[in-house]
């Protein structure tokens, strides 16, 4: 693929326009390859979210769309690279992808192995990943213009092969069953283990796992990976010489959460018929929903004997206990409230909200349909689920939970726990008796609660938490009401700052940090 320097210039201006615009302008440009460079335009926009490395590194070329539609993102790239580096999984040396594509994955697990190829039939494709590895300084991988079966055939062992079968039939559809896929690997699978120690198979997140374990008879290791709990790719690890019956197999959850922290866990088919699973018509303290990887690999019953919570349905797939599990691998509410279907009830369960966060799980209704009947656009700060018992009866519960699933240390939640106490004592809602009116925080929202106590020291009545704190309070000092800023929502209080109880429960490691 060759660009003319008019070319290039377009796609440097113009690379963060509106594509669509750039096309109704394209006799604007008569020196400028316009269709390409939209190409290159919408392939760079689309790699700022998937593929940040290379969207920043200058030079990339980009293929068409459905090319980067297909494309692994860097974070499950760099996933894969995890599995491969695995000690168990013996000698790194040799390695090819037998489905290049765009080139993200071979590029990331390339830097595993002192030798890889990069095999793809088509030939575009092979100019850019060509281009894009030299770009890159990947010398170890050698580009290969070939039919992958063909390749296969004809190749010298090597420790790993890597196969992501297309996903689409002739006509453009998206296809889920493995022997529906291009190439078909439960049909090469004895082929791929002749050529290869260690084969790592990338399959549709909507393919059946379960039918998948079967079809293949040599996965030592399943993963079903999620992005941000949207589930993206299921990957096996076949191995040469080692059968396990389905029910054996591992089967690792992981969720990639923005935040950096990943979400795991780990089970089998056995294990899943063996845990106990409790099923409450009672309502504890706080609801969990699992992410979507442990949802896709069907271990209902293993998060509930994992994690000791106790499920309100067997079709539900919703938790809930009195305790609160910081490390519960999906979504945690705390249950503020909860109302039938009786119009009064709902009524008073809403208030005024104009928006909110709506969940159907197991309900005789639709998301669109609950919204039309309840009025209610989407978003807010306000989360509701409608869902089924283990006794049948439907409920609506309205729940709260920290913005993006995690308490922020920048102040803004801290503000936030403030601002709900001057509500509290506005006595729109509540009556308070004397203002005792406590802040508790508990696992990740601690360092928030002591963020909002000591912004508001003179309002608040004590303070309780029970968790580490992650951050740095002395930034807080600052921010500390003095004489002249105390007592505005309700109490004057003379100093530079007031004294209040405060009750912490942390862990041994966390104890001695200088915040607390």
């Amino acid at each position: 693929m060759t660009l003319t320097e008019e070319t290039l210039r377009f796609i440097r201006e113009h690379r963060k326009d509106n594509v669509r615009n750039l096309a109704l302008q394209a006799h604007k440009y008569p020196t400028v390859d316009v269709p390409a460079a939209i190409i290159q335009i919408v392939g760079r926009q689309i790699a700022e979210e998937k593929i940040p490395a290379w969207a920043a590194r200058e030079g990339i070329l980009y293929p068409a769309h459905l090319s980067m539609e297909q494309c692994s993102s860097e974070v499950t790239a760099n996933y894969k690279v995890k599995i491969v580096s695995d000690t168990e999984y013996g000698s790194r040396k040799t390695f090819t992808d037998l489905t290049g594509g765009f080139g993200i994955d071979c590029a990331f697990l390339s830097a595993c192995f002192q030798q890889s190829a990069y095999v793809e039939r088509q030939e575009t494709l092979c100019t850019i990943a060509a281009h894009n590895f030299s770009l890159l300084n990947l010398k170890q991988v050698m580009v290969c213009h070939e039919d992958s079966i063909r390749y296969l055939q004809m190749m010298e062992p090597v420790d790993w092969i890597f196969i992501d079968p297309a996903r689409r039939d002739g006509h453009g559809g998206k296809t889920i069953a493995i022997s529906e896929c291009e190439p078909d690997v439960s049909a090469l699978e004895n082929l791929l283990l002749e050529k290869a120690s260690h084969v790592l198979v990338k399959l549709s997140p909507m393919l059946d796992l379960t039918l998948a374990l079967h079809d293949l008879k040599h996965v030592q290791a399943a993963h079903v990976v999620s992005v941000n709990n949207e589930c993206k790719e299921l990957l096996l690890v076949l191995e040469r010489g080692k059968e396990l019956v389905p029910e054996e197999i591992p089967i690792h959850c992981i969720n990639l959460t923005a935040s950096q922290k990943v979400q795991k866990l780990l089970f089998t088919r056995q294990q899943e018929k063996e845990h106990t699973c409790p099923y409450t018509p009672t309502l504890k303290t706080y609801l969990y929903e699992p992410n979507a990887s442990i949802l896709k690999a069907g271990a209902f019953r293993s998060v509930s004997s994992i994690y000791n919570v106790e499920k309100l349905h067997p079709n539900s797939h919703l938790y809930t206990s009195d305790e609160y599990i910081p490390d519960f691998p999906g979504r945690k509410f705390r249950i503020t409230d909860s109302s039938s279907l009786n119009k009064k009830e709902l009524k008073k369960l809403i208030g005024t909200e104009k928006k909110a966060n709506l969940t159907v799980r197991n309900f005789p209704a639709s998301v669109a349909e609950l919204r039309k009947r309840l009025k209610l656009a989407e978003g807010g700060d306000i989360y509701l689920f409608a869902t089924t018992l283990a006794d049948e009866k439907k409920l609506f519960l309205h729940l709260a939970t920290p913005e993006a699933g995690e308490w922020k240390q920048d102040g803004s939640d801290a503000d936030y726990l403030n601002a709900v106490y001057v509500a509290i004592q506005a006595r729109d809602y509540y009556i308070t008796m004397q203002d005792n009116i406590y802040l508790c925080g508990i696992g990740d929202a601690s360092f928030a609660a002591h963020q909002a106590a000591r912004r508001m020291a003179s309002e608040w009545s004590g303070l309780m938490t029970f968790g580490d704190l992650d951050g740095d309070l002395k930034a807080e000092h600052s921010v500390l009401h003095g004489e002249s800023d105390q007592g505005e929502v309700e109490l004057k209080v003379m100093g530079m700052a007031a004294q209040l109880p405060v009750w912490m429960s942390m862990t041994a490691k966390n104890a001695d940090n200088t915040a607390a």
